[in-house]
């Protein structure tokens, strides 16, 4: 009889301990789980690049929109209409980068390797790159001209907290 009841007391503090176990283990899955979800839609909420406004065909460059993205809504409009005047050049720019990337691997499919015209097809992709560039800080460098002084304090203000600190 002692024996019963000592399995019996045992067999309840372990199914007490059980119950409380899996209790806090749907607490938990529960937490991660809104966790999760507020993270999803957070992101989904506040889209990290504004697009360009008004712009039917082609998408804009990343570049210019995470720049404009960090900009008070006046000096991103400034930003995007000194980009569409440059977009034309900024695109032919890239396209011909683009031409010569694909001349690059057109060269390294061939049989014999052509070092000569690799080094030229990869030295014209670079120069396509490097004058896209360009034609970017151009871009950003006429708009910064029209900026009004909080949107330039507010973005030294941003670059400011990202450097590293010595």
């Amino acid at each position: 009889m002692m024996a019963e009841s000592a399995l019996a007391h045992f067999v309840g503090r372990w199914r007490a301990i059980a119950a409380l176990a899996l209790l806090g283990s749907i607490c938990l899955n529960v937490a991660f789980a809104s966790y999760i979800a507020v993270q999803a839609v957070s992101r989904l909420a506040r889209p990290m690049l504004r697009t360009m406004p008004d712009e039917g065909v082609g998408a804009p460059d990343n570049a210019i929109a995470k720049f404009a993205a960090r900009l008070p809504r006046d000096d991103a409009d400034i930003l995007w209409e000194v980009y569409r005047t440059r977009k034309p050049q900024i695109l032919d720019a890239d396209a011909q980068a683009e031409s010569a990337r694909l001349r690059v691997l057109s060269v390294l499919t061939k049989g014999e390797l052509d070092a000569g015209a690799l080094r030229a097809a990869a030295k014209e992709a670079m120069d396509g790159r490097m004058r896209k560039a360009s034609l970017l800080v151009e871009t950003v460098v006429d708009a910064l001209e029209r900026f009004s002084p909080d949107g330039r304090r507010q973005l030294t203000s941003q670059i400011h907290l990202r450097m590293p600190k010595k």
